[in-house]
């Protein structure tokens, strides 16, 4: 959020890599390719897409937190 906000492409770039990276290794391979879009976004500083698109990733990632907070992944 904080990379959107200050507009910042190769720190949006860098901390959704990262991000996606995490993600595929936890085996959520869709959640991964949302962030390495978000990264892809980021580079070519299109922020009002990577801003709408990291709305929807932060809201699967609350969703898939939920989920292993109960246990069921």
């Amino acid at each position: 959020n904080r990379a959107l906000q200050r507009r910042k492409p190769r720190l949006l770039e860098q901390t959704a890599l990262r991000l996606g990276e995490e993600l595929s290794y936890l085996g959520a391979l869709e959640l991964s390719q949302t962030a390495r879009q978000v990264a892809r976004l980021g580079r070519n500083r299109d922020f009002n897409s990577a801003a709408k698109l990291a709305v929807a990733l932060q809201s699967q990632l609350s969703a898939m937190d939920a989920l292993m907070t109960r246990g069921v992944l």
